[in-house]
């Protein structure tokens, strides 16, 4: 093949629509109105056929950006920058996953060839009687029986005609054991086809092998159909399905909202020398400032500062809340559904690894948390919005209003949703915390979750008007599986899993917990932002960096556990190890998530604050974002048996009436003639 130069490019744009076009019309059939003089080039198209592979991965993204002022990030360090430098245009681009779960798709038999026997044999045997020894039984009949049936007598032909009943047997003393008249009398009373062939005097031996040898096989190949049908039943008793019918955004809550600025100091303090803070005496109420301040600051100083390992909890809280911006600070605007709230009442802090942020549709810290369990130095929720008639698991009840909390999604469009003004100041007070990303953080969750804003959100520029249609995203879980074991549903209802710090078990709440336990057992202390007991200790800056890796190797054990990697584990970590082992954090049976689309586009702030003659405040950015629903109506997810006890049943059912004839009734018989039968006979023998 040889490589097409500039002048084959209009040919090659063009063989591309033509390869579409062919491969359209192969599969329409269309014979007329073809372009013959395509000739090789359309047998080409026409035996591609490049169907999907079997297997296959692809990765969906969601993008959000912020303005990156990379010379603050080098102002921070004490990084020159030459004049070259200010000709170059720096970005910074982050791949994560969104979430450590997600579910697959498979392809897989609707009706297999067990699933085709066991109906058929159901069927047969509902109807009929039949079996595969029936068949077996009408080919011996035209065939060896006939052979057998001319050597005989005419008076044994008379006795095999009769049918066999428990009275033709006669019990021979001293001649036939006891036994063999037992089995002689089971097999010809059974109802499980082809036994009355293999104790019957008058057949031959050669019959008696040929009926042994089929049974036989009947029963083995049964079995093994019958493992198939338990394997599918045991490894595979779940299906996640779509609904059959979609859900209208009311019935669950507009979704919670965590917002939280990058400029996470804007309070003034008094000292403003990078280099004198490193060397500074940590024993001061300054010292402690600083380093309680740069726990919420850039990670990269982490290595530069030689500071506290321990800190006193409500002191580090006490300090954040000092310099960090207050609501009035972030939020200079607020409308929900199409009204405007002038006291920011809708939005309560919360304190979160990020700092403090401010959360609208979060139920209430006692319904969340488990106050009695958590330290009292300070509170992670700010909130007194109660919710009144909604759970998790069960939702809204059927006579819930329609003004409740949480807040219900009324409605689709930005008129039923949340608007925000939003500021931040363009002027940094705190020149070792100036941010690398300019913006805010916004993350989506369900109202009975404890944000993890350094996990999952968005990001949202300044000077935009930023528009983010929500898209919900909800499993349930049907009742027929709270009789399965958690491990085989790989879901936790409400009662099945206890939570410490948290009174409403979901997947997130279950990780926060388990990276509070962990980072403990690691560094002897935790992150002010983790729902915590009262015992143990907050991690001041000398122990960041461990729990930055205690994050790290949570993760790493997790898959380690999942890979069953034992040989290259570390056992140094000791206690730590057994924390993350018995994490488990599967997934609520009942979760909301939130996919979110965004657009953009420039905020013209300066016409709207003339057209109201409001006053413009000067080194401020703005910016305003629209969350609201994009559809009125979702199709749910739902969780339900594959295979169920009756499904299994049934088809063992169908698969032992298919090849055996074999019904309730025979285990009935069996243990008939293993008790009361066996009795009876011992019974008459003593009074003869």
């Amino acid at each position: 093949m040889q490589v097409c130069n500039a002048g084959s490019v209009a040919c090659m744009e063009k063989a591309e629509m033509e390869l579409v076009t062919v491969e359209i019309q192969s599969r329409l059939e269309e014979k007329t109105n073809t372009n013959d003089t395509l000739g090789e080039a359309r047998r080409v198209a026409a035996e591609c056929k490049c169907l999907p592979a079997c297997t296959s991965i692809e990765y969906e993204a969601e993008t959000s950006q912020a303005d990156f002022d990379y010379k603050a990030l080098f102002r921070a360090f004490n990084f020159p920058l030459d004049e070259e430098d200010n000709d170059l245009i720096f970005a910074r681009v982050m791949i994560f996953f969104k979430e450590a779960q997600f579910i697959t798709s498979r392809r897989s038999e609707l009706y297999g060839q067990t699933d085709f026997l066991a109906n058929c044999g159901g069927l047969l045997g509902l109807f009929m009687g039949f079996s595969i020894l029936s068949v077996a039984e009408i080919i011996y009949f035209l065939t060896l029986r006939c052979n057998c049936f001319k050597n005989k007598r005419d008076k044994d032909i008379k006795k095999n005609i009769e049918p066999a009943t428990t009275d033709n047997v006669q019990i021979k003393r001293g001649t036939t054991s006891l036994i063999k008249q037992y089995f002689i009398d089971y097999t010809a009373n059974s109802n499980l086809h082809g036994l009355k062939y293999i104790g019957e005097k008058e057949r031959t031996t050669v019959e008696k092998i040929f009926w042994l040898l089929m049974f036989t096989c009947c029963v083995v190949f049964c079995a093994y159909l019958i493992q198939k049908v338990w394997v599918k039943w045991n490894d595979s008793p779940v299906i996640v399905s779509f609904a059959e019918t979609s859900t209208p955004v009311w019935q669950i809550p507009y979704p919670a909202v965590t917002l939280c600025p990058d400029a996470k100091v804007i309070k003034k303090i008094n000292y403003t020398t990078f280099d004198y803070l490193i060397e500074m005496d940590n024993r001061t109420e300054e010292a402690h400032l600083f380093e309680d301040v740069a726990l919420i600051c850039n990670k990269n100083l982490d290595e530069l500062i030689n500071g506290r390992n321990f800190s006193d909890g409500n002191e580090t809280v006490e300090n954040i809340k000092k310099v960090s911006p207050t609501i009035d600070d972030v939020i200079l605007g607020l409308m929900w559904k199409d009204v405007e709230d002038i006291g920011r009442s809708l939005f309560s802090p919360i304190l979160t690894e990020e700092s403090y942020c401010y959360t609208f549709n979060t139920i209430d810290a006692d319904q969340l948390l488990r106050i009695e369990n958590l330290n009292t130095d300070y509170k992670y929720l700010e909130s007194s919005n109660k919710s009144q008639t909604w759970t998790l698991e069960n939702g809204y009840l059927p006579n819930t209003p329609l003004e409740t909390y949480p807040h219900r999604g009324l409605g689709y469009g930005e008129n039923a949703g949340l608007v925000l003004l939003l500021s931040a100041p363009k002027k940094k007070t705190v020149k070792f915390c100036d941010g690398e990303t300019k913006g805010f953080k916004i993350l989506l969750h369900n109202p009975a979750e404890f944000p993890r804003i350094s996990q999952q959100y968005f990001r949202v520029p300044l000077d935009q008007d930023v528009v983010v249609a929500v898209k919900p995203k909800m499993m349930t879980t049907s009742e027929g599986l709270k009789a399965y074991d958690s491990t085989r549903r790989q879901c936790y209802f409400s009662n099945d899993r206890y939570l410490k710090f948290f009174k409403v078990y979901t997947q997130t709440n279950c990780e926060t917990e388990c990276l509070t336990n962990f980072t403990y057992a690691r560094c002897g202390c935790v992150h002010f932002g983790m729902p915590h007991g009262p015992e143990m200790r907050v991690c001041s800056i000398g122990k960041r960096s461990c729990m930055n890796d205690a994050r790290k190797e949570l993760v790493r054990i997790q898959i380690q556990n999942n890979l069953e990697d034992a040989m290259h584990a570390d056992d140094t970590i000791g206690e730590a190890r057994r924390v993350a082992t018995n994490c488990k954090c599967l997934p609520a049976c009942t979760s909301i998530d939130y996919e979110v689309e965004i657009s953009q586009s420039d905020f013209n702030y300066e016409d709207i604050y003339s057209f109201f003659k409001f006053e413009e405040e000067q080194g401020t950015f703005y910016t305003q974002v629209k969350i609201f629903f994009k559809e009125a109506q979702f199709i749910k997810v739902r969780r339900s048996e594959l295979y169920g006890h009756t499904d299994f049943l049934a088809n063992c059912g169908g698969l032992l009436g298919l090849f055996l004839g074999f019904s309730i009734l025979s285990v009935v018989e069996i243990l008939y003639f293993l008790t009361l039968r066996i009795c009876c006979l011992l019974w008459r023998c003593r009074q003869n």
